[in-house]
């Protein structure tokens, strides 16, 4: 490949990031609501990093607890140490976290009083990143950096994008969809680069998660859902004034996409793989032998959501469990009926992406046209 080769490879992928950076936030800019966006809740006292030491008299959590004598446990002092060297004496709740001397935690301070709120997980948060970042750069070298760089872009478009999008009162249906595609461009493009197979990759995604998101829209419909459920619906109205039925909706569509993401890279690999092989094959005979794969694909994927979806609601499932109302009447319920919602649209979506996917890129690439150089890699 020759130096102007990469040079225009390299310059296309960066006008793809900076397209999907700015379309989408251009775009919503355009379409948002004229009504003034609700200012969000102001911030009551400061809060600190500190260390924590010991507790008043020496006394632990646990001993207050057996001294307590069937007694409810009883809010204690604790000594700490603020991240500026002043030692303090801070508030420490009963049933809160257990805490040891030298341990970093988040104190509050309001009108004069210390409060230990919580621990501080960043550090240990940061240690589970960096092995990430590291096996990621071992196992799989520059695309297993590229993934993770991929995922962190994705992040900032839903961060940065798309929620201020949602809490300024845009509308719900271009924020999805436009949001959307800054996400795929960045995940697909930038992680496996610019080509046919990411490509047919992007469409088949983009077409399918569009399909689930009118789909999502038209069961909350019918089914009368109102997003106030869930605990997140609840924050969303009650705190900053916003749709709770589309933050529900939004999130349909970002759970549907990073579930398609993988399946529709993989299928236009194998696509790639098999004209490369046999350039004869056609579309049809390219499209018979990778549906072989996309079933296998469809067989794992189908159970992989619904477990992942289960798992998030597992407080859902001990209700279904001890809840005496009848069973027909808790799945009619919005908490059970919007989770039971979100796993059907997720696999429905799935079902329709591998084969359309499959498609098009057997269109693409039939009778060997635009087949790599080297082999291609099917996984």
């Amino acid at each position: 490949m020759s130096v102007s080769s990469v040079l225009l490879r390299v310059r296309t992928l960066l006008a793809l990031l900076v397209l999907a950076f700015w379309l989408p936030g251009f775009a919503l800019a355009q379409t948002s609501s004229a009504q003034a966006a609700p200012e969000s809740p102001a911030s009551i006292g400061t809060y600190f990093r500190a260390t924590f030491g010991t507790f008043q008299g020496q006394q632990t959590q646990a001993s207050d607890s057996q001294e307590a004598q069937g007694q409810e446990a009883q809010d204690q002092e604790a000594i700490v140490t603020l991240e500026n060297g002043d030692v303090v004496n801070a508030l420490v709740a009963s049933g809160g976290p257990v805490y040891h001397p030298g341990q970093a935690v988040i104190v509050w301070q309001s009108a004069g009083q210390y409060v230990v709120q919580d621990v501080q997980r960043a550090p240990a948060l940061g240690w589970l990143l960096g092995l990430l970042v590291a096996l990621a750069g071992v196992l799989g070298r520059w695309k297993g950096l590229r993934a993770i760089i991929g995922a962190g872009a994705s992040l900032a478009v839903l961060v940065w994008l798309i929620v201020p999008r949602l809490a300024g009162g845009g509308d719900f249906l271009p924020t999805a969809l436009l949001g959307t595609v800054g996400i795929l461009c960045v995940t697909i493009y930038f992680v496996h680069g610019v080509g046919r197979k990411t490509t047919a990759a992007l469409i088949g995604t983009a077409v399918t998660a569009t399909f689930g998101f009118f789909l999502a829209v038209l069961a909350a419909r019918v089914m009368g859902f109102t997003g106030t459920v869930s605990e997140g619906g609840y924050v969303a109205s009650t705190l900053f004034g916003l749709n709770p039925l589309g933050v529900y909706l939004v999130g349909i569509v970002i759970g549907t996409v990073g579930a398609l993401n993988d399946v529709t890279v993989t299928q236009a690999a194998v696509v790639q793989a098999l004209a490369h092989e046999n350039p004869q094959h056609g579309r049809l005979e390219l499209y018979r032998r990778a549906m072989v794969v996309g079933f296998d694909h469809i067989g794992s994927l189908v159970n992989v959501l619904v477990l992942l979806y289960a798992a998030g609601s597992i407080p859902l499932l001990l209700l279904l469990d001890r809840d005496p109302t009848p069973l027909w009447v808790k799945l009619s319920g919005e908490g059970f009926a919007s989770e039971i919602t979100s796993i059907l649209i997720s696999t429905i979506c799935l079902l329709l992406a591998v084969p359309l996917t499959t498609s098009i890129a057997a269109q693409f690439f039939q009778g060997g046209k635009h087949a790599p150089s080297g082999h291609a890699h099917v996984h």
